[in-house]
């Protein structure tokens, strides 16, 4: 997490216990400039990043959303942490991939 702290300093880190085990979280503002052409309108971004492990398989999961209405952070926090609830990881035996689950199988 120090890596993330020097990297990205106006990040929030923190790690966050969820039903699949241990996660990173970041929160980070930034302003953006949202017109192709110059411009001195300027917009406040704020995004979430959640960075999973995936157990032994040597890979990671990230989640991220990202909102300019960051007066509605509650919701859109409230919205991911939902998302991050229902993540399940399931095996691949007996799964052809996600033909399967798209049948229902």
């Amino acid at each position: 997490m120090n890596i993330l702290r020097q990297h990205r300093r106006n990040a929030k880190c923190a790690l966050v216990d969820l039903p699949i085990g241990r996660c990173v979280a970041t929160i980070e503002d930034d302003i953006l400039s949202a017109t192709p052409e110059p411009s001195e309108k300027r917009y406040t971004v704020r995004q979430i990043q959640l960075i999973h492990p995936m157990g032994g398989l040597g890979k990671i999961a990230c989640f991220a959303m990202a909102t300019q209405f960051v007066d509605d952070w509650e919701d859109y926090q409230a919205i991911m942490a939902n998302i991050c609830k229902s993540i399940r990881w399931v095996s691949r035996e007996g799964s052809s991939g996600i033909g399967s689950v798209l049948d229902g199988g």
